[in-house]
């Protein structure tokens, strides 16, 4: 993956089911025979997942951020990722990440250990199918959009957009969530 304000974005959407369903509602009323988005969405608010699976992340100077040397480490000590930044003249010009070999086998090796570990799978999936190739500027972009998001103090946490998108589901699809 390339771009550290990319990883940023996606993670976003990952730790924040709302932001996420409110996307697939987007893709849905821009084109309503995308019942596949609207399916997504209801199965988001019939699962609770705003409410369980939620994890706000606070906003810095280009939104969502959260510091990832915490993360990484652990992945990298054990051969799971390569983090590499590659150096500009003052500062890191970009962040890349590969997962290993090692990376790849651990994943499956957990996904075949426990059948919880395949939402992480699908929800991965998902969040790459919602950013369609797009760069970590263009997706926070996306995201800045959200009133939530954007006004945001910096080092406060993204406020949940909940209400509003289960209010808009409803208007979407008629059935109460």
């Amino acid at each position: 993956m390339r771009g550290q304000a990319r990883l940023q974005a996606l993670d976003f959407w990952m730790r924040n089911p709302d932001y996420l369903a409110d996307e697939l509602l987007d893709i849905y009323d821009a084109d309503r025979s995308q019942n596949w988005a609207l399916t997504t969405a209801q199965g988001i608010f019939a699962d609770r997942e705003p409410a369980i699976r939620r994890l706000p992340m606070a906003k810095w100077r280009f939104g969502a951020y959260e510091r990832l040397d915490d993360t990484l480490a652990i992945m990298t000590s054990r051969g799971l990722v390569i983090h590499q930044p590659e150096a500009g003249p003052v500062s890191v010009r970009e962040h890349l990440y590969w997962l290993t070999d090692d990376g790849h086998q651990a994943a499956e090796d957990l996904l075949k250990c426990d059948a919880v570990f395949a939402w992480y799978a699908q929800r991965a999936d998902l969040v790459g199918r919602l950013a369609d190739g797009r760069g970590g500027t263009a997706l926070k972009d996306r995201q800045y959009e959200q009133a939530e998001y954007r006004q945001t103090n910096p080092n406060a946490l993204i406020a949940s957009i909940e209400p509003r998108v289960r209010q808009r589901l409803v208007e979407l699809s008629g059935v109460t969530t």
